[in-house]
């Protein structure tokens, strides 16, 4: 027999040679053969490390985990380096662009133009691609954020991968304001539910906002109360109520929210999925799933895909 070789019928067979496989997009060649990049998790997938020098913008680039923080002081053309932890996947550096996103939030809408320009130059906008992780439990809370376009969601997660959503923010929405009140670190997460674009605001430049404008802090103020208040609500729904009316509940504000004219009733322009009912409302996606289906029996709603037309009202009101 070879050296090597194997048994088989009709005599030996000599190993085949081995041939070195091609070289993967990005990797080095080693002793034996060929090392491909090391990968580095993020949410939704993995990312290929970015490469070293090359540009962060205007070009495209995907986040990578874990949580760091990106430099505040970043501008256009600068680089990478070796142990980039952050960055998201286009920045806004046009200070006439970033006023025009500026103005069209309510709460800063009351700001002089000389404030409103000198906040231009000091804030960082970007957009984040849907299921993009903005901040995470533990992070620490260094800004605020305000939502331009798209939607973000708040929700609680646990180490089991749990999840209750707290709340949704859509465009003219401030979200990661809990900052304000202590030091600490983050203890919710935000994430992308679609493509959005955000403005982020240091807290340091936001608390002297608050300081020299008391109509600002004043509408800080009654968002955090409203808020508490919205909390407190869902709370109490968590503890008192069936999952049949909170989801009732939850069907009807989505109405009210996202409602559209139909001919069967009242469309809701959302597209949400049965595990995002379940997350709103402090259940399981098996749960909502049959409680819809018995909606759908009694002629409450009607669904089409991930769209849901809600053809009685008043009978949903009446399980609250």
């Amino acid at each position: 027999a070879p050296v090597g070789g194997t048994a088989r019928a009709g005599g030996w067979h000599r190993p085949r040679r081995w041939v070195a496989p091609p070289a993967p997009v990005g990797g080095t060649a080693r002793a034996g053969g060929w090392h491909r990049p090391r990968r580095t998790a993020r949410a939704g997938g993995w990312h290929r490390p970015h490469p070293v020098g090359e540009p962060v913008f205007p070009r495209l680039s995907r986040w990578v985990a874990p949580r760091a923080q990106i430099s505040s002081k970043r501008k256009a053309g600068d680089t990478l380096p070796p142990t980039c932890g952050l960055c998201y996947i286009f920045a806004v550096t046009d200070p006439k662009r970033t006023l025009w996103y500026l103005k069209k939030i309510q709460l800063l809408s009351e700001l002089g133009p000389e404030v409103l320009a000198r906040l231009a130059e000091r804030v960082e906008m970007r957009e984040v691609r849907r299921r993009e992780v903005v901040y995470l439990p533990g992070d620490p809370g260094k800004s605020v954020f305000f939502v331009n376009g798209g939607r973000v969601k708040i929700c609680k997660v646990t180490r089991d991968g749990k999840s209750l959503t707290l709340g949704y923010c859509g465009p003219s929405e401030m979200f990661g304001e809990t900052c304000l009140v202590g030091s600490g670190a983050r203890a919710e997460m935000a994430e992308a539910v679609e493509n959005a674009m955000l403005t982020e605001i240091e807290r340091g430049d936001f608390e002297r906002l608050l300081a020299s404008t008391p109509t600002l802090a004043a509408g800080v103020a009654r968002l955090m109360i409203a808020r508490r208040a919205e909390l407190e609500s869902k709370l109490e729904a968590l503890v008192f109520r069936d999952v049949t009316s909170k989801l009732a509940e939850l069907l009807i504000k989505l109405g009210d929210e996202y409602g559209v004219d139909d001919s069967r009733g009242t469309l809701v322009a959302l597209k949400i999925t049965h595990q995002e009912l379940a997350n709103l409302i402090g259940s399981t996606r098996e749960t909502v799933s049959l409680t819809l289906s018995q909606f759908k029996r009694k002629r409450l709603i009607v669904t089409e895909g991930r769209k849901v037309i809600l053809s009685d009202l008043e009978a949903l009101r009446a399980l609250l």
